[in-house]
């Protein structure tokens, strides 16, 4: 009986061993090692992009000669960039302030041209003053959640630097745009199913370009 139950038992686990390899290739899929079909290569990647939109709010400080001490102006703004696959961006940035020191009313409310990377960027715009009844430049430099600038009001010859904090987190990571060729498909490689997964050298963003029919 034993006899028995220990060969049926053999059997079993080289059926189950037969089964595996029918269904999952050894070695990595696209290495040289693996299979002389290689049927899995290294996808084709090319630029890509999205539009990233935000609102956002935060206080600014006046400093020099415009300073208002320690109470900051309240900020409101919305921004609009282009973000690429290589990290640069760019896009307009429109914002206004309300001062509430001594009345609560907007300040300036000023429009600008934003470019440079997903970790620094540039602002260069104009801008108009309630307070001042006039135009003024505006040039900054921005990370995540700051701002630091300086205005110039071209009535009066002034410059009236300030820095900023806010709600603007750096944009996200925008990927290449992934594509195959003839006869093969874009897939997860968690889809692939061969035994050592599939080779680096085939594999981008977590996907790879699969022929079902060659594995």
């Amino acid at each position: 009986m034993k006899q028995a139950l220990s060969s049926a038992l053999v059997a079993l686990i080289l059926y189950l061993g037969i089964q595996m390899t029918a269904g999952a290739q050894t070695g990595a899929c696209g290495s040289v090692q693996s299979d002389p079909t290689k049927s899995c290569s290294l996808p084709n990647s090319s630029s890509s992009y999205r539009v990233d939109n935000r609102v956002y709010a935060g206080l600014s400080w006046a400093l020099g000669a415009y300073s208002n001490g320690f109470i900051p102006d309240l900020l409101l703004g919305a921004r609009s960039l282009n973000v690429n696959s290589n990290n640069n961006v760019y896009g307009a940035d429109v914002n206004l302030r309300i001062s509430y020191r001594d009345a609560i009313g907007i300040d300036n409310i000023r429009v600008a041209y934003v470019g440079g990377t997903r970790d620094v960027m540039g602002n260069a715009g104009l801008g108009y003053s309630f307070n001042k009844t006039g135009i003024f430049a505006t040039a900054a430099v921005q990370a995540s959640y700051s701002r630091l600038g300086l205005d110039y009001q071209f009535d009066g010859a002034t410059f009236s630097p300030y820095i900023e904090g806010n709600s603007l987190a750096k944009p996200n990571s925008v990927n290449n745009s992934l594509s195959c060729g003839n006869g093969y498909s874009l897939v997860n490689t968690s889809t692939v199913n061969w035994v050592n997964g599939v080779a680096p050298s085939a594999t981008q963003y977590g996907q790879t370009c699969y022929k079902p029919g060659a594995g």
